[in-house]
């Protein structure tokens, strides 16, 4: 099981002072740091997250947690067993997304709403992506316009525009 913190901060109350200062600096979250615990938990009940490699979580409208290529069905778990889970813990939905090139992770991050388009545009020195979708569908996605921009931002590291046509 890889998750962002380590094994002893995962079994006790408290971070070390590396996990600690990683979460400080803003490299890793606090959200981060109780799905972690939450999942580390399951671990024992659910055999299929002894394998399990968490790259991120954000606690937003919906919480979303982004697994390693591959793992996505077994964070999900047989039946959905952990995301029921984990959806009864923190009383909001669940987005499970694998690790992946980014049409692919903003595809099943917002669908069904489809994705018309993403263009990358350089202007004054910055890279921006455009992220093009219908605009009959604004009403349909998940997350707010903002949250959106800043998760997909955030894990690409990249400054991005949604466009609705």
């Amino acid at each position: 099981m890889q998750m962002p913190i380590c094994e002893i901060c995962l079994n006790s109350d408290m971070l070390c002072s590396g996990c600690q200062k990683r979460l400080e600096d803003g490299k890793i979250s606090k959200d981060e740091v109780d799905i972690s615990r939450a999942l580390f938990e399951m671990s024992e009940r659910v055999r299929s997250l002894k394998d399990v490699k968490l790259k991120r979580a954000m606690n937003n409208e919906v919480l979303l947690i982004i697994a390693g290529k591959g793992d996505g069905a077994r964070l999900v778990g047989k039946a959905g067993v952990v995301v029921k889970a984990l959806a009864k813990k923190y009383e909001k939905p669940i987005r499970v997304l694998e690790e992946s090139d980014i049409r692919t992770f903003v595809k099943n991050m917002i669908q069904p709403v489809p994705i018309e388009g993403i263009n990358t545009v350089f202007a004054e020195g910055n890279e921006v992506m455009k992220i093009r979708l219908p605009l009959n569908q604004k009403n349909r996605l998940l997350f707010s316009e903002e949250t959106l921009k800043k998760i997909v931002g955030e894990v690409y590291s990249k400054q991005v525009e949604l466009v609705f046509e």
